[in-house]
């Protein structure tokens, strides 16, 4: 009698302990730095996970947009926070890849962060105004070729989500395209649906209300097959172009110097609400899904590597530099 007593007992204290355990992060209030203005994807995807994980556990999470410089502004700021796990870093792949297109970036992705959760992915879309003659691709590689001033592009900045897709494309579909770089892509849009620039590469959640309106015209995706909230947009892929695929990640990152089980720690927490309905629901109105595979801490590091490595290539085959 006494023995089963004493391990019901440990076995309370076992299951407390792992309870205890669980709710070892967050303690106090947690910090989502942003490079970007708000509405932006990374901004929006940052919110909707603040918001689900406070209500989870009780602690606020606070989205702090700090904009600027190709999110540089953000970065300094957040290398300047001490290495606790309680103030991250959301990022995309722009962050990766800016220092191999300028040398005075003064940070190291791979030296200075640690990935501790992937929140959301999705494709890009390229788009015409919606008054446009070019009504498929096809037409508008067609306008390109025939056209001896071309077409032109506008993005949000060298070496964004926004250009360099368009750089691969340019390659693939033996095109060359009028870049017109803005400082964001809420103007690029506005100039687009305006008629100052012919076409541009986008997410679908910056482009949203322009694309449900008409005011823009879609006309190829870069996923690998069609999207469940875009349906009727083919794929690049399908259209004879399979090399244009480019997976547009949101991600969170710790500074370098936390423990293993911090990182595990913040990585169980924002996994712990990724099955959440209206999470899910929510970002697939943007286009974006949740990809669960990127749970595990060997697949995320391994894909942001390799992502890395592609568009480090891409950039220094086609000499793309910052001025």
């Amino acid at each position: 009698m006494q023995r089963r007593f004493f391990l019901g007992v440990l076995a309370s204290a076992y299951a407390l302990a792992a309870h205890a355990s669980n709710k070892s992060y967050p303690q106090k209030s947690v910090r989502i730095i942003v490079g970007s203005t708000p509405g932006a994807l990374t901004d929006v995807a940052s919110r909707v996970y603040a918001e689900k994980i406070t209500g989870k556990f009780g602690v606020p999470v606070v989205v702090e947009n700090i904009a600027g410089a190709s999110s540089t502004i953000a970065i300094n700021s957040f290398l300047k926070t001490e290495p606790d796990g309680y103030t991250l870093l959301a990022v995309a792949n722009t962050v990766y890849t800016f220092p191999h297109l300028n040398d005075k970036a003064n940070y190291s992705p791979i030296k200075d962060f640690v990935p501790v959760a992937e929140l959301a992915r999705g494709p890009g879309v390229l788009v015409v105004n919606g008054k446009s003659p070019h009504k498929t691709l096809a037409e508008f590689i067609a306008a390109a070729k025939k056209n001896s001033s071309g077409l032109s592009y506008a993005s949000g900045g060298m070496g964004t989500t926004s250009h360099l897709p368009m750089e691969m494309f340019q390659k693939e579909a033996e095109v060359e395209l009028l870049h017109v770089p803005y400082k964001g892509v809420a103007p690029a849009v506005i100039d687009l649906i305006g008629g100052r620039v012919d076409s541009m590469m986008g997410t679908p959640t910056s482009m949203l209300a322009a694309l449900k309106s008409g005011q823009i015209r879609p006309l190829a995706i870069t996923s690998e097959e069609r999207s469940a909230e875009f349906p009727d947009i083919p794929t690049f892929k399908e259209l004879g172009f399979p090399k244009v695929t480019y997976i547009i990640y949101i991600s969170l990152v710790a500074r370098a110097g936390i423990s293993k089980d911090m990182r595990n720690d913040i990585a169980a927490t924002f996994n712990a609400v990724k099955n959440d309905p209206a999470l899910l629901s929510n970002l697939s109105k943007l286009g974006q899904e949740v990809d669960l595979k990127m749970n595990d801490m060997k697949a995320l590091d391994k894909f942001l590597l390799e992502d890395e490595a592609k568009y480090a290539k891409l950039i220094k085959e086609n000499n793309i530099r910052m001025e």
